[in-house]
């Protein structure tokens, strides 16, 4: 996530609104992930004395069912994680953190 965001992965593109910035981002950071969690496997395997084949074919064993679940799962925790982060970027930083940590207004 550091990586992306020091990247500022998604923030360059020109977007019509923010949900569709929120999308693009959650996207973009989804493939970073995955892309991550392909190399850290091969790490895995090459620490642990198996060949890049040895790995990758291990890692295809899981069947695509699997690894779509996975990559919905990612997915369904990124889009509110890049919700939060845009609108505590639109409302200047800092301030969904105040509004958070203040005590609630009593109902009326």
């Amino acid at each position: 996530m550091l990586i992306g965001e020091a990247a500022r992965l998604g923030a360059r593109q020109q977007t019509r609104t923010v949900l569709e910035l929120i999308l693009r981002r959650a996207a973009l950071f989804l493939v970073l992930l995955v892309g991550l969690t392909v190399i850290e496997e091969l790490l895995v395997g090459l620490v642990h004395g198996r060949s890049l084949a040895q790995t990758l074919a291990r890692f295809a064993a899981e069947g695509a069912p699997e690894i779509l679940a996975n990559c919905l799962l990612l997915l369904l925790i990124l889009v509110p994680l890049m919700a939060v982060l845009e609108a505590n970027r639109a409302l200047g930083e800092g301030s969904l953190r105040r509004f958070l940590m203040s005590p609630p207004k009593p109902l009326d």
